[in-house]
């Protein structure tokens, strides 16, 4: 789908006056900022971090927005993903219309595309295409799936959906791919690098991140089915991979709901397969 956001919403008047002395308060903030040296540290108290958060936890996006066009983060990368949170605010924002919030996700999620193409070698990296396969298959197929399930869905339902997980399905493939790939080079690493990247976090988050990722690889081919009529053979070879990797990885299944948290979840899609 390409959708982009056509238009701004207009300022309301109260949020206009906000702008005004946000402008005011970033000059201010500017000029303080050459003299704090010459200030005593418990003077200097401004957090741009904490200022941003702030904003956005209190759906001020415009003046969010503007901050971030007059101070924004330091590096491209960072600034990038800002500008990903303001759209997933936008997103999250009920009081929106839905065709607003539909394009702001879009949006988010291409800036993470673009991130992911910028930066392939951070750190960050896999739980960056994790969070973009779930998001495609959970925050813009959502409507298409949700029609599927409980109205029968129509064609464009359908189209719609399998335009989403023609992209989750491959992303999802590669990245428990290349996961198990990198286990395999850091257990191959000498002690002394593999012990500095184990006190750095790291392994834990591959811990964490590996099988939340074939999960959601289930879920995902499972939508892709929904997404296919009867006759197709494609349904049929979804369902049945479905199958196989429980059998390979019967854990997914067997591990107790309260130490996976997915095992209910698990075992449903197992039920509908």
């Amino acid at each position: 789908m390409n959708l982009s956001v056509s238009h701004r919403r207009k300022v309301p008047t109260s949020h206009a006056v906000l702008v005004a002395g946000l402008g005011a308060m970033l000059w201010s903030t500017a000029a303080w900022a050459k003299d704090e040296r010459a200030k005593p540290a418990e003077e200097v108290r401004f957090s741009a971090a904490s200022f941003r958060a702030g904003l956005k936890k209190r759906g001020l996006t415009e003046l969010l927005d503007l901050y971030l066009r007059e101070f924004p983060p330091t590096g491209r990368t960072a600034t990038l993903l800002m500008r990903r949170e303001l759209r997933l605010a936008e997103f999250a924002d009920l009081q929106r219309p839905d065709d607003e919030r539909k394009a702001a996700v879009v949006q988010a999620n291409r800036l993470l595309v673009e991130i992911i193409q910028e930066n392939p070698k951070d750190r960050r990296r896999f739980d960056w295409r994790f969070t973009l396969a779930h998001s495609l298959l959970y925050d813009e197929g959502e409507p298409f799936f949700t029609s599927i399930l409980y109205r029968g869905g129509s064609q464009e339902d359908r189209a719609g959906l399998r335009e989403l997980t023609t992209r989750a399905v491959p992303m999802l493939t590669s990245l428990t791919e290349e996961l198990s790939a990198e286990y395999d080079r850091i257990d191959n690493l000498p002690i002394r690098r593999f012990e500095k990247l184990e006190r750095s976090g790291y392994v834990d988050e591959l811990d964490r991140l590996a099988p939340r990722a074939e999960y959601l690889l289930l879920w995902a081919l499972y939508y892709d089915s929904l997404s296919r009529d009867d006759t197709d053979p494609a349904r049929a070879s979804r369902l049945n991979r479905i199958l196989a990797i429980i059998e390979a990885n019967p854990a997914i299944i067997e591990t107790g709901h309260v130490v996976s948290r997915v095992q209910v979840q698990a075992l449903l899609l197992v039920g509908m397969t």
